[in-house]
Order: structure tokens, then sequence, then C-alpha cells
């Protein structure tokens, strides 16, 4: 019986231990988390999932969304992930720092096989230490569409 308590109770404390955890430790691992649920919505309850990352002026616009408007945006959207890559890292104090980093996806609502490309750049918040998103800037955007005709 002792033995049975001892087992369940090292199970807890390994699961509870290796459980994915979001918001704590790497801010940019925060970022990815983020856009990877962002790209992954099927429905409109899962708004609340991609609210726990945010803070401050994006958590704010995000729930003056409409229920029409995040559907629009993040399930009726037809995206597909390409690739992240952070490209800078800049602390503005110990519990603030901007992180510039480049989203490629393939967009089927700008036309067929049209690749799009944002340089964005993320102000992240530590708050009790877990990393949260405050904001988020769209710095650059190009859109490569795939065997497109054009005059010269």
């Amino acid at each position: 019986m002792r033995t049975k308590l001892v087992i369940s109770l090292l199970i807890i404390i390994v699961a509870g231990c290796t459980s994915k955890s979001t918001h704590i430790g790497d801010p940019k691992m925060v970022l990815k988390e983020y856009i990877q649920k962002s790209f992954s919505i099927k429905n409109i309850n899962e708004r609340k999932e991609l609210e726990k990352f945010l803070v401050g002026e994006a958590k704010t616009r995000m729930s003056a969304w409409s229920e029409a408007q995040f559907y629009r945006a993040f399930v009726e959207v037809k995206r597909e992930f390409g690739s992240l890559l952070f490209r800078e890292t800049q602390e503005i104090n110990a519990n603030e720092l901007n992180v510039v980093y480049e989203l490629s996806y393939v967009d089927q609502n700008r036309g067929h096989d049209a690749k799009v490309t944002q340089k964005k750049m993320a102000t992240l918040i530590n708050r009790d230490g877990h990393w949260l998103i405050e904001s988020v800037r769209n710095l650059k955007e190009t859109v490569e569409f795939r065997n497109e005709l054009a005059l010269p």
C-alpha cells in the first residue's frame, strides 16, 4: 500500500515537472508557442488559450475583438506555417525585452501559393517569472506569388 502511494506521488511530481509549461523561462519560446498556437486554432473557444500569452496592449486589443473578428483572423483564414527565425533580442531592462523575428507562411486568402514573410518586433514583459507578450509591431512585409505572370 505504501509503495503504491510513493509511486503515485512520484508520478504526480514527474508529470508536474515535465508538463509543457508556457510563459516560463525563455521569452523566445513563449513567442514561438504563441505563434504555433495561433496557426492551429480550430474554433473560437480557443481564444482564451491565446489570451494567456498576452498582457497589456496586446491582450486589450484581442479582448476587444468580436467573435466574428476572431473567427476571421484565426479560424477562417487559410494560412500554413512556414518558418520562424529570431533575428535580434534587445533587453530594455531585467523585466522587458524586444524580440525581432521573421515569420513566413503560405496564405491561400491572398491568392494561390502566396508566400508571406513578415518582419515583426514583439515586446515581452516578465511578470512573476512568466514572460508575456505586451505588443507586436509590423516592421516589414513581403508577398511572393508563385508562378505569377507579370507585365513589364
